[in-house]
């Protein structure tokens, strides 16, 4: 398991500093000082081994989220339930800006349109997603319980919701160029509020949350 790991902290330094293209077998054997037909025992093919990175970085932040979000207040009463929803987003932002490297591999593996991985290697990959998407489902499910949305299967609001987290962090450098623009915080904040104002929250109850996140932040 060590030397697994080992192997996926090499490669995902390869990644931050050459990107996807620059991760190959034959590269990470070279970093780690071994034989290449010692890699393909563990990895059989780039796709195998770019499949794995994804889900490592994948896992790490559900589970990164998931202790957050046990530090903060429970979502008891609408108005906390959808702190949490502000929160979500925010937290994601933070943990690619410290982990550059997870940040680089996403925000290609995630938004580029080619499949970068063959149907059979990426099963695991949606296995991770998915884990990821319980965790923001129970968000949404907490939500409606206790009555700040209305109740109704969490499928397409997580699909919808992370797909405005990932479009909006994926802004950032285009804002640092431009200047004078508004944060990626203040952009994730108001992508959400729009969200939940869409799912049937309560306009007051919305900004109300908004706040509170801003303050706490």
């Amino acid at each position: 398991m060590q030397r697994g790991e080992d192997f996926l902290a090499a490669a995902l330094a390869l990644v931050e500093a050459d990107g996807i293209e620059g991760l190959t077998i034959v590269r990470l054997a070279a970093k780690l000082g071994l034989a290449v037909g010692a890699m393909y025992r563990y990895y059989p093919s780039k796709d195998d081994l770019l499949a794995a990175l994804e889900v490592r970085a994948l896992d790490d932040y559900t589970r990164s989220l998931v202790q957050a979000l046990a530090a903060e207040p429970a979502a008891r009463s609408p108005l906390p339930a959808l702190v949490r929803i502000f929160f979500a987003p925010r937290h994601y932002h933070r943990h690619l800006v410290e982990h550059p490297a997870v940040r680089r591999l996403l925000s290609v593996a995630l938004a580029d349109p080619r499949r970068l991985v063959a149907d059979p290697q990426a099963e695991p990959i949606v296995h991770a997603c998915q884990r990821l998407a319980l965790v923001l489902g129970g968000l949404f499910g907490d939500a409606a319980r206790v009555g700040a949305l209305p109740d109704r299967p969490p499928g397409e609001r997580v699909l919808t919701y992370f797909a405005c987290t990932q479009g909006v962090v994926q802004l950032e450098k285009l804002l640092a160029r431009a200047g004078g623009m508004p944060s990626i915080d203040t952009l994730l904040d108001e992508s959400t509020a729009a969200l939940l104002r869409g799912f049937g929250a309560r306009a007051e109850l919305v900004t109300k949350a908004q706040k509170l996140v801003k303050e706490m932040s």
